[in-house]
């Protein structure tokens, strides 16, 4: 499973707090465009929902390269 660096992005993003709206607003994007990226994401890391999808990428891609 391989992230995109828009993915991984929007990951760290997420992982900052920010809502949707808010990604898409710094990202100039709709939110509907980062919800479709957020539930590509869900999918890809095998998650349940957003939070554990940000805690499947910290626990397995950015604290090995913290």
């Amino acid at each position: 499973m391989k992230l995109s660096a828009r993915e991984i992005q929007i990951l760290e993003l997420l992982c900052d707090g920010y809502s949707d709206k808010e990604i898409a607003k710094k990202l100039k994007n709709s939110p509907r465009t980062i919800q479709t990226h957020i539930t590509r994401l869900i999918l890809k890391l095998n998650a349940r929902n957003r939070t554990a999808a940000v805690a499947v990428y910290l626990r397995k891609y950015a604290i090995k390269f913290a």
